[in-house]
């Protein structure tokens, strides 16, 4: 029953963000929130009722650092946000906007973490439900390339300077395709015949509609998780294996290249030539360095802003540029204090993760690297990026990933004194 209600949230927001098929009640309230709160109620509901039979109140909780890091990072926010509606009265800041902000941005992306995590009982499970995502999103690459291509004209994705898709401008899109990339790799690493063809299918699928945005955030992130990955793995991946795998790689990022249009190369030629010829850093960065240091300086000009920030979503209230990096809106939002507890909730996930690699069988073992990559991506990318929708996707895969991750740990954590090996849970 549970496996239904965490996919029926995912394909909500799937049919909403991709296919742009949703209704709005009123502002901040939708029917991916309405589902997304039934299945926190129902899962709420079946911690109390359900314990005997594995209910969440009667569970080991190994994450719970994770979330009380999360939900001290909402407390924050609910009261800088409070202080700004009624203390400081910044123009423009209502209640409305501060609610809407406060949930659509910090407590939703909570929750679906919670659901996924919570709602997912084994590693097996979560292992199902993953695959079912990673199909998914490989049709929305095709179905967002096939309206970009022209190859179907179904209003969907938006043609400007550069595509707009339903999960957001360019860089956004692009950014949550890189996040897929490594999984639906990782995929294929681990199936044979026609299986491993249709995950490497969906990989260059996914690979393309990036190209496609031109993103070089999106590029920057892919690229730097996959260094990172080398470094903080080399010691896990068999010589043997490494010559394939680059050549495998290489194979799908020319193919992915070839099959780009004529307009969209000469879109993503230019984008990242500009970025090599521009001889400051304020034109290589697109004008970002400037927003930043305009940021910055407000900041130095009241001191006690860098503690706590001027206040929840004000950034934006402030600067008629969006910030283009997640983590400087989070300081100049919320101070020092809302950034260390952000990096803890970011950095808490692969913790629990990399342990997990220690015991974890072979398959898992490289669905969960591959998860780390894509979420370093993820990680990198938003230095760049300001996301807003893909977040609702990550965190719904991370909960996923930490519910895999929790089975070999709480194997391990069980294995009698004098145990050689811990038995992995079937």
């Amino acid at each position: 029953m549970n496996k239904f209600i965490v996919l029926g949230v995912f394909f909500t927001l799937w049919l909403e963000n991709v296919l742009d098929i949703g209704f709005s009640l009123v502002p901040g309230l939708s029917d991916k929130n309405i589902v997304l709160y039934l299945a926190v109620t129902w899962i709420i509901l079946q911690a109390v009722l359900d314990g005997r039979q594995g209910g969440f109140m009667h569970r080991r909780h190994e994450y719970l650092p994770l979330h009380l890091a999360y939900i001290g990072l909402i407390s924050l926010a609910a009261v800088s946000a409070s202080i700004c509606v009624f203390l400081i009265r910044y123009p423009g800041y209502t209640p409305v906007y501060a609610v809407v902000s406060l949930k659509g941005s910090l407590i939703d992306h909570y929750l679906m973490l919670f659901v996924f995590l919570a709602g997912v009982r084994t590693g097996t499970e979560a292992l199902q439900i993953a695959r079912v995502i990673l199909v998914a999103m490989g049709i929305a690459a095709i179905v967002w390339l096939a309206d970009a291509f022209g190859l179907a004209d179904l209003g969907i994705v938006d043609h400007e300077d550069r595509i707009i898709t339903p999960m957001g401008e360019a860089n956004q899109t692009g950014t949550i395709m890189g996040f897929y990339v490594p999984l639906m790799f990782a995929c294929g690493l681990v199936t044979r015949g026609f299986a491993r063809a249709f995950w490497f299918a969906g990989a260059t699928v996914c690979l393309l509609m990036l190209l496609v945005t031109a993103s070089r955030g999106a590029m920057a992130g892919l690229l730097g998780a996959a260094i990172l990955a080398a470094w903080f793995f080399r010691d896990r991946i068999r010589a043997e294996y490494i010559a394939p795998a680059v050549v495998a790689l290489l194979v799908l990022g020319a193919a992915s290249f070839l099959l780009l249009p004529e307009e969209y190369r000469a879109l993503l030629s230019a984008r990242l030539y500009d970025t090599g010829a521009q001889s400051s850093i304020y034109g290589q960065s697109s004008g970002r360095t400037g927003i930043w240091t305009y940021g910055l300086a407000q900041m130095a000009a009241a001191p006690l802003t860098m503690l706590v920030g001027f206040g929840w979503k004000t950034f934006s209230l402030m600067n008629p540029n969006a910030s283009h990096n997640d983590y400087l809106e989070l300081f100049f939002n919320l101070g020092v204090v809302g950034l260390l507890l952000a990096m803890i909730v970011y950095f808490s996930v692969v913790q629990h993760v990399r342990r997990a690699l220690e015991i974890a069988d072979p398959e898992a073992r490289v669905i969960l690297i591959a998860f780390l990559l894509g979420y370093a991506s993820i990680l990198i990318a938003i230095f760049f990026v300001n996301l807003h929708a893909p977040w609702y996707f990550v965190w719904s895969f991370t909960g996923l990933m930490l519910r895999l991750a929790s089975d070999p740990v709480l194997a391990q954590r069980e294995v009698p004194r004098g145990s050689m090996s811990a038995q992995l849970p079937t």
